[in-house]
């Protein structure tokens, strides 16, 4: 599967945290952010997978972002897991940001 594609369903279909946490006080989901950049970690843990990602600014400048995806057991019925993203890989994501972008979390 097209990584992009994948990044993108990752952030996009993460429905169930709406569902089960106050979605709307952490995250707009009125905005969607794209970010593209290369993965420093990624955990595949419960109840969350989650991701850091460094993406370069317009002025070169990096800028390290934590990503809060879905859970392990969404993610396998989607087809991923723990090999699916590396350290190194180069991803473009598109999400919802955080309300407090101090937390540069999406």
């Amino acid at each position: 599967m097209n990584r992009l594609l994948l990044a993108c369903l990752v952030c996009v279909l993460t429905g169930s945290a709406y569902a089960h946490h106050a979605f709307t006080t952490h995250y707009n989901p009125r905005e969607t952010m794209q970010l593209q950049g290369v993965i420093t970690e990624f955990t595949f843990v419960s109840p969350h997978a989650s991701l850091a990602l460094d993406v370069e600014s317009e002025d070169g400048s990096i800028k390290s972002w934590e990503v809060e995806t879905t859970s392990p057991a969404h993610f396998r019925r989607m087809g991923v897991d723990q090999n699916t993203f590396s350290v190194g890989d180069e991803i473009t994501l598109i999400a919802w940001p955080n309300r407090n972008p101090a937390q540069q979390l999406i």
